[in-house]
């Protein structure tokens, strides 16, 4: 893995809770398809992204050992149906793969559902699985609020810029800039 910064560690895991409450509705296919791969890195695989644009079904490859999966991405209001199913059972097959996995932040629909129970080297995960993985992967902790002191402070503890007034001069009656203090003084 690697050493991350704190600040790092925060913001990915305020992003995460935010997509685990939005049920990754804020999220673009592409930025889907990272956070699946970040998901499958914590796992220990080694994972490659394929390019954007056509992927014949291939959103991510996953290696551990010798096993290669898969993984086909669906961040979808509508349900994923048979058809999706069987093109990533095509695409399994064609790249050689021990299994495939759709993962999709919506759910499957009946048929699809009975399509991967038949073939043993499809798996799918729908949002509650997949909410039950990150949160087992990572620590996902829910953002604090500020309380009402540190608003109050940072509010008047951040410097205020100075006012830049403009005044037409007697000569030449050209706007010239006049720094003024505009902040009152304590009494």
């Amino acid at each position: 893995m690697g050493i991350f910064r704190k600040d790092e560690i925060d913001k990915t895991n305020k992003s995460l809770w935010y997509c685990l409450e939005t049920n990754f509705k804020n999220l673009d296919g592409h930025e889907f398809e990272q956070i699946i791969a970040k998901l499958y890195r914590k796992k220990g695989f080694r994972v490659e992204q394929t390019p954007k644009g056509p992927d014949q079904g291939v959103d991510l490859i996953a290696k551990k050992g010798r096993s290669t999966i898969i993984v086909q991405t669906k961040n979808w209001k509508n349900k994923v149906t048979n058809t999706d199913v069987l093109k990533t059972s095509g695409a399994r097959q064609m790249a050689r793969a021990d299994y495939s996995m759709i993962i999709t932040s919506s759910t499957f629909t009946a048929s699809a559902k009975e399509a991967i129970k038949k073939s043993p080297r499809i798996r799918g995960t729908e949002i509650i699985g997949l909410k039950r993985q990150f949160k087992k992967y990572f620590v996902i902790n829910k953002p604090k609020k500020k309380s009402t002191f540190e608003k109050f402070k940072e509010k008047f503890t951040r410097k205020r810029p100075k006012k830049v007034l403009k005044r037409k001069t007697k000569v030449g009656k050209r706007p010239v800039k006049i720094k003024r203090n505009v902040r009152r003084r304590k009494s």
